[in-house]
């Protein structure tokens, strides 16, 4: 009986070993969807090196250089982050300048030329030339996307953002409303019209409205949640009149846990 359990525990042990050593490998197979993981948790490196592996073995696809594009520009955006932030945007022909956004801009290039249409290659290379300052290049990409699909959310978002850069304030509105119709709960939307009516178009009764709006949407993990908070808390002392006709759904959120 007593040797029986210890073969049973041996089997059992071996069998859990070599399905942890499958998931392993799987896990680290050159997929697409393995490289869109590590890209997601930001292991650059990982993410890129299986990449390159599915193109050497000839996935020379879009799917696959839009990949390899948007790892190359994570790979930019920590670099400025780390080295470049207070040079950002002194170089008036190249605000986003470096290597990696060069490798980026090529493979987003690459990616159209297999497939002109391909609307992930057109709108991250806008995302690219507007950091860079190009705004008619930008421009052109944020509407190659919206000529094909004008449920594009983010494209029409970051046209309003391009639009706004360029000081066009009614046509970043106008953008921005038709992106609210076609997703009336959508954080990015309701966060940049509060914004542009806080800070460009001046009128702090809007900039409050959707403000509470974004709040109401419980934004939880977007970057701005705590300035969006501070700037209406802000105007709410200043305009304490304005109504609110969805209500205050939100909280303050305390600084500081209570001692219990």
């Amino acid at each position: 009986m007593a040797i029986l359990l210890v073969g049973l525990t041996l089997a059992f042990f071996t069998a859990a070993s070599l399905i942890a050593a499958r998931l392993v490998v799987t896990r680290w197979q050159p997929t697409l969807a393995n490289s869109e993981r590590l890209l997601k948790n930001r292991k650059y490196d990982e993410a890129l090196a299986l990449a390159e592996k599915l193109e050497a073995r000839g996935h020379n696809a879009p799917r696959v250089q839009v990949l390899q594009g948007k790892v190359w520009l994570a790979r930019a955006w920590k670099r400025l982050e780390k080295e470049n932030w207070a040079s950002y945007g002194k170089n008036d022909n190249d605000w986003f300048p470096g290597p990696d956004v060069d490798r980026a801009e090529d493979h987003f290039k690459k990616a159209l030329e297999m497939n002109p249409d391909n609307i992930p290659a057109h709108y991250y290379l806008g995302i690219i030339y507007m950091e860079k300052g190009w705004y008619s290049s930008a421009e052109s990409e944020f509407l190659a996307v919206l000529n094909q699909d004008e449920e594009q959310i983010l494209a029409r978002v970051n046209l309003a953002t391009l639009y706004t850069k360029q000081q066009q304030y009614e046509r970043a509105e106008i953008e921005l409303r038709r992106a609210y119709v076609i997703e009336p709960r959508s954080v990015s939307v309701a966060k940049n019209m509060a914004l542009l009516f806080r800070y460009h178009i001046a009128q702090p009764e809007s900039a409050i409205v959707w403000a509470n709006r974004y709040l109401n949407l419980d934004p939880e993990g977007d970057l701005d949640e705590s300035f969006v908070r501070s700037e209406l808390l802000q105007m709410l002392q200043r305009y304490p009149d304005v109504p609110l006709d969805e209500g205050k759904k939100w909280k303050n959120k305390k600084r500081f846990k209570s001692r219990e």
